[in-house]
């Protein structure tokens, strides 16, 4: 076929424009009796002047193109502002579940120490014997993760699951969803950007380090959200804490910077 065009370009030489368009259009007509034109050519100007788009050829015997597989996936308004807004938690809501592993969850400060000793999951680690078990679910609003607290809240079990984030000096904005069962004790859920797990700052109460649910269950699913504030840059860990006796669901967890200091 390249032949062919190499010799249609040199007879175009000295016999003109219409010569050249006559004949390619009587190659293309020849060639689509042998093959399935997915795309074609376009001829323009006067004088020797082609434009040639690249075509896609399949066979006869080859059949049609294969169908392109569905993909399982559909963004929604809430997914797009996270990514406009510069959402620092990765897979925060948790559409892309593993049988054994959780994409962006599972390293941490605590993560990264005890996950061998202690980790139920690549992603969550109980500590003091604590009966906490984790996991997707797939609800009416999409993937969440599922928190069933067994423990007593007397024995002061706790479990977690991290990550870690890069961050600059200023307020953040925390939100996420959250539904969860009559068992669910208030402060039983807890988010975490401090090592020693404080909601407020040690030297100034007013200033939020983290933030917990302050009710108790049943309630069904309701946006929570609170103002925390980071002075240091760097990386650092954000914690998911179980520490009371419920279960919850979260889902669309979202940290996002709103001012600096």
């Amino acid at each position: 076929m390249d032949a062919l065009l190499v010799m249609i370009l040199v007879l175009a030489v000295g016999a003109g424009p219409n010569f050249l368009r006559n004949e390619l259009v009587d190659w293309n007509t020849r060639a689509k009796d042998k093959f399935h034109w997915m795309r074609g050519m376009n001829l323009s100007g006067e004088g020797v002047s082609v434009k040639f788009e690249i075509p896609t050829l399949t066979t006869r015997e080859q059949g049609p193109a294969p169908k392109e597989p569905a993909l399982d996936f559909q963004p929604d308004i809430e997914q797009i502002t996270h990514a406009i807004l510069g959402n620092l938690i990765e897979n925060g809501d948790f559409r892309i579940p593993f049988p054994h592993e959780l994409s962006g969850w599972g390293n941490g400060l605590y993560s990264d120490r005890f996950k061998m000793a202690y980790g139920v999951a690549p992603f969550w680690i109980n500590f003091f014997n604590a009966d906490i078990r984790a996991s997707i679910e797939t609800t009416d609003k999409g993937y969440a993760l599922k928190i069933a607290h067994l423990s007593e809240t007397a024995d002061h079990s706790v479990g977690v699951m991290e990550q870690f984030i890069d961050v600059i000096p200023g307020i953040y904005h925390l939100t996420f969803w959250a539904k969860a069962d009559a068992s669910f004790e208030s402060e039983g859920l807890q988010f975490f950007t401090t090592d020693e797990w404080r909601v407020t700052d040690k030297e100034s109460p007013n200033i939020k380090r983290g933030f917990e649910i302050k009710k108790g269950g049943p309630f069904d699913w309701q946006q929570f959200s609170g103002e925390i504030q980071i002075d240091e840059p760097g990386e650092r860990t954000f914690a998911v804490v179980s520490s009371k006796k419920g279960t919850v669901w979260v889902r669309d967890i979202v940290f996002v910077k709103t001012s600096g200091l």
